[in-house]
């Protein structure tokens, strides 16, 4: 997925650092433009594809990881049930539901400082944050998608699951 286009950035943009992370990491990543990369990191329960995002008008960084799974129509509405018990648990960031593809995914943004180091920390525990939120609550999510469970009984068990870890 590495991509053959190289563009020159700002050494204030943050996808540089992005870039930096996960060649060390040694994950899947394409540069999508100056402002954009998105990368796939094999992780607990599937494939996430992470996508980064530089609104540098703002000096905003948005990461979002789409988790491997969809939901219909029939469904969503117990799955945005699970979706606000989940996110009332959730640390930074948010889950959402893209409508357009019913695509799942993990989102948070923030405001990055002009310190490269500063932004380097930020990014990776943003990053590690992304992948452990979603790890924590994918079985949930495949127990509404698989219409196994209410969107209550799951997140009970995922709740339950979580507290048992620690």
């Amino acid at each position: 997925m590495r991509s053959g286009t190289y563009y020159v950035v700002d050494l204030q943009n943050p996808t540089e650092i992005v870039e930096d992370i996960l060649l060390n990491q040694e994950w899947t990543y394409q540069r999508v433009s100056p402002f954009e990369v998105a990368a796939e990191v094999e992780a607990r329960w599937g494939i996430y594809r992470l996508q980064f995002y530089w609104q540098e008008e703002y000096d905003i960084f948005h990461l979002t990881c789409f988790m491997d799974l969809r939901v219909t129509e029939k469904e969503a509405n117990e799955f945005y049930k699970l979706l606000a018990l989940l996110n009332e648990r959730v640390l930074m960031g948010h889950f959402e539901l893209f409508s357009n593809d019913g695509i799942p995914a993990y989102r948070h943004s923030l405001m990055l400082p002009s310190s490269e180091s500063t932004q380097s920390e930020l990014i990776e525990h943003s990053i590690a944050l992304a992948l452990e939120e979603t790890d924590r609550f994918y079985p949930a999510f495949q127990l509404v998608i698989a219409g196994e469970k209410s969107a209550k009984e799951a997140a009970s068990i995922a709740i339950l699951d979580t507290a048992g870890e620690a």
